[in-house]
């Protein structure tokens, strides 16, 4: 609650540490850090009791400091980060790739992105309500997470799309992971008969070495391609053939 005061306290450890020194621990929460600790030691005297009240006022001062911080920090990770999913969002999703495809081309290694569109989604929101689709969108992206390197980047773009980042991967290596996704699916069939499981359409697009081919050419390329397997009834993958824009 917005009116309910700091909470400022102080602990004093009476046992030496490790290294022979006595520790005073002063910590105080607030409404935006669940806890803030200043620290400090000396060797062989204990800490006397005006010693502690002296180390809480020097903390007071800084924790407005420490709030800004953390308020910075939480808005920028929400201005990059899908808030339903917790996966990065389109904004930060393109800001992350401007700066790899820098160094792909300083190295000269390929990559591939795959826009992912789940197919059927309309209808578990139709037949199982917002809370429906949003738990589809919630178990597709759990289940992308468990398909990726450390180097890849999956994002959210937005409504029932996602997309895939494969860093020095080549064509052949995106369909093989293309294809694993089709065949595991990316959501489990609903307690019902009806509507069935999201399956996913898949686009690919392959960035050449030493293309200097722009993240939105990348992306509108495999949103492409991923209509199309979308228009042909859905639940494969296919590899663009479009010319990259310059």
């Amino acid at each position: 609650m917005c009116d309910k005061p700091a909470v400022w306290n102080s602990e004093q450890v009476d046992q030496p540490s490790h290294g022979g020194q006595q520790l005073l621990v002063c910590s105080t929460t607030n409404h935006f850090i669940d806890r803030s600790l200043l620290v400090l030691w000396r060797a062989d005297l204990a800490w006397q009791p005006h010693e502690r009240e002296l180390a809480v006022s020097a903390l007071l001062p800084m924790q407005p400091i420490l709030e800004h911080e953390q308020i910075q920090r939480e808005t920028a990770r929400l201005g990059r980060t899908d808030v339903l999913t917790g996966l990065v969002n389109r904004h930060g999703f393109v800001d992350a790739l401007s700066r790899r495809v820098d160094r792909l081309d300083r190295e000269g290694l390929p990559a591939c992105l795959i826009v992912l569109g789940l197919d059927g989604l309309a209808g578990r929101n139709r037949d199982g309500g917002l809370e429906g689709g949003d738990e589809v969108l919630r178990e597709a992206a759990q289940r992308l997470r468990e398909q990726v390197r450390p180097t890849d980047l999956v994002a959210r773009l937005g409504g029932d799309l996602f997309a895939l980042w494969l860093d020095g991967a080549d064509q052949f290596a995106a369909a093989e992971r293309a294809e694993a996704i089709t065949r595991a699916g990316l959501t489990a069939p609903p307690a019902t008969a009806a509507p069935p499981a999201s399956g996913a359409s898949l686009g690919i697009a392959v960035r050449v070495p030493r293309s200097f081919e722009s993240v939105d050419s990348m992306l509108h390329r495999a949103w492409e391609a991923m209509r199309l397997v979308k228009e042909a009834g859905g639940g494969g993958w296919r590899v663009s053939t479009a010319e990259p824009a310059p």
